[in-house]
């Protein structure tokens, strides 16, 4: 299958706050926030949700597409996606561009604060579609900071009739009302955590209930609470995947979309797509960086089989 990876490469400027950052704001002066913050540890990693969903789906034995964009400081992120064995074909470069950089900082309880920038980003153009089966094929529309590229996307897969994901991440705020329901009635499922769904809520006034009205999934990922897959017919609960540590978490929604991705691909249920997204979200948050964590398919199919009562379906594939 043909997985389309609509999606952001940058680079990862993680950093790590030594306390709580509940400790260090004062709630009723945010109107006039002057703060400096202490960092203890800082890493600079491969990052964006196209390449870390790519990384994750090739380690699921996949061959995903990364739709994306980088600056002319970004010849080494190509050849590290060449050394992965990943396509680089449909990621344009702008020479006088820079790469985006995402910087982020973690608080010893996991809440994080970040700032991204998009850079070559806002240049880039949509490429067509037209050549890819929409039988075999499924792209996901990740967070891009180019919210009409995303739409020009999702306005060529309605008219080549191939299936999308819609991720909006942190881009909400950035949509108005009516494209933003557009792009979730056309699309196959939403994806978002549960600090995006009540972004959701709030701003276009909408229950749940009337969200899986526009769209037939919807999947909300609950941090160490697991997962939450909705239709309008049930609700499936998926526990989370046991860690030995949790050291980072930036990067644990685009794992679990890519165990998505690999369930819609060889035709799971959405209970084992759920599965499979927590188990890949579970070896990303052991490691420091979105593409640091590894694991071969017999590797996966253990853990899913230690987590959950079945046998592992990616075995058969």
């Amino acid at each position: 299958m043909n997985i389309l990876v609509h999606g952001t490469l940058d680079f990862d400027r993680i950093m790590h706050y030594p306390g709580r950052f509940q400790d260090a704001f004062l709630v009723d002066q945010l109107h006039k926030l002057n703060l400096s913050l202490l960092i203890d540890d800082t890493k600079i990693r491969f990052g964006g949700g196209g390449g870390a969903i790519a990384y994750t789906l090739k380690m699921l034995g996949e061959q995903p597409i990364i739709l994306s964009a980088i600056g002319g400081d970004g010849q080494q992120y190509l050849q590290h996606l060449q050394r992965l064995g990943i396509s680089t074909e449909y990621i344009e470069v702008y020479p006088d561009a820079q790469t985006s950089t995402f910087t982020v900082v973690n608080d010893d309880e996991h809440y994080q604060v970040a700032f991204f920038y998009p850079g070559a980003l806002h240049r880039n153009v949509p490429f067509s579609t037209a050549d890819f089966n929409p039988a075999q094929t499924i792209m996901i529309l990740s967070p891009r900071d180019n919210n009409n590229e995303t739409i020009a996307y999702a306005h060529q897969c309605m008219r080549e009739r191939i299936r999308y994901i819609f991720d909006p991440g942190q881009t909400i705020a950035r949509y108005a009302k009516s494209d933003f329901r557009r792009l979730v009635e056309g699309a196959t499922m939403l994806t978002i955590n549960e600090y995006e769904l009540e972004t959701v809520k709030r701003r276009f006034r909408i229950s749940e209930l009337e969200i899986l009205q526009w769209t037939e999934t919807l999947i909300t990922t609950l941090g160490g609470d697991g997962s939450r897959i909705q239709t309008r017919d049930q609700t499936i609960h998926i526990p989370r995947v046991s860690s030995d540590a949790i050291v980072d978490t930036t990067s644990a929604g685009d794992a679990y979309r890519a165990g998505v991705l690999k369930g819609i691909a060889i035709g799971a249920t959405l209970e084992q797509m759920g599965r499979f997204g927590s188990v890949a979200a579970a070896y990303a948050i052991e490691h420091y960086g979105s593409q640091e964590h590894h694991f071969t398919i017999e590797q996966f199919c253990d853990r899913y089989e230690k987590n959950y009562t079945e046998p592992c379906p990616v075995r058969k594939f």
